[in-house]
């Protein structure tokens, strides 16, 4: 009999023990996170639920969530089929509410066919009569489990699970919500504008194309209608000059600096007004509105300089 996760050879199981230590590791990354060592101290990361959380509560911006996820905190990503990459398209939210039914399916799959009783992980039903041990608590009636009490009852039975006939299918459903949660959090990051095109045709009229970079590592950009060349520096200089003594609101402000790829964080922004860095230049107007030209003397003393040190 061949594992349904890689093609294996196995004995009794539907999943080869690999398949189904990478199942647990999906499993343990959705529910509490990952052990991380370094030469320094060692501590339990968050995990995916947790980064989705902060997704929902939009504390993800310009593709960047607070509790980013990186190679260090997690594990290898899921391997998915082309049939599985662009599986779903939805909110945070949505995302949350495919994972808990997800989870919950396979729990009560689990239950009906090895014949056992759903029950959180340290808990004990709330009719139990005496002293609770250490670290366990009682259940009120009528609860509901959490998600993540779900996923950790499901690592507990991970050996049922993949004595399950249908043992591949949960692990490709956990390998494909996994990875739809890492691009819900981990977002592309938006190309990044350049400015317009200062080349002038043969009557004098400015092409005036906006240009993109693909990357934010890009060094030139083509314009696309008249396919000259141009150093992305340069032209995002120019705009910036040309901009000199014009005043601009504050979201004006934060969405060209984002624009540019010189993205300043809301605490950072908050914090220079309190402490007089950039001043309100509107004497006429109740909004307030600020100097381009300060913001970007602010930004590359502040921030740029950390980036190129």
């Amino acid at each position: 009999m061949e594992c349904q996760g890689c093609g294996r050879q196995v004995q009794t199981a539907f999943i080869c023990g690999d398949c189904c230590s990478e199942l647990a590791d999906l499993m343990s990354g959705l529910s509490i996170g990952w052990r991380v060592e370094n030469d320094h101290r060692a501590y339990r990361s968050e995990g995916w639920g947790e980064f989705l959380e902060d997704a929902r509560f939009g504390q993800t911006r310009l593709g960047e969530s607070t509790r980013r996820s990186s190679e260090l905190s997690r594990p290898a990503l899921a391997r998915l089929t082309d049939d599985e990459k662009d599986s779903f398209k939805g909110s945070p939210r949505e995302l949350q509410q495919k994972a808990h039914g997800t989870a919950a399916r396979w729990v009560q799959e689990t239950c009906e066919i090895r014949g056992i009783t759903f029950m959180p992980v340290n808990s004990v039903g709330h009719r139990f009569i005496g002293p609770l041990p250490p670290g366990v608590f009682r259940l009120p009636e009528g609860y509901s489990a959490t998600f993540q009490e779900m996923v950790s009852w499901l690592i507990r039975h991970v050996s049922s699970v993949a004595l399950n006939e249908s043992a591949g299918q949960c692990l490709n459903e956990f390998r494909g919500l996994v990875s739809e949660i890492e691009r819900c959090i981990n977002r592309p990051r938006p190309k990044r504008y350049c400015g317009n095109c200062p080349t002038l045709d043969e009557d004098e009229q400015r092409c005036a194309t906006p240009l993109y970079a693909e990357s934010h590592d890009d060094n030139q950009v083509e314009c696309w209608r008249c396919h000259k060349t141009f150093v992305i520096d340069d032209l995002i200089q120019g705009s910036l000059d040309n901009a000199r003594g014009w005043l601009f609101s504050e979201r004006e402000v934060l969405d060209i600096m984002a624009q540019i790829g010189r993205h300043i964080p809301r605490g950072t922004w908050w914090s220079w007004k309190d402490r007089g860095v950039i001043v309100n230049k509107n004497e006429w107007g109740a909004e307030p509105r600020f100097l381009l030209e300060d913001v970007q003397d602010a930004w590359q003393e502040r921030i740029g300089n950390r980036k190129t040190a």
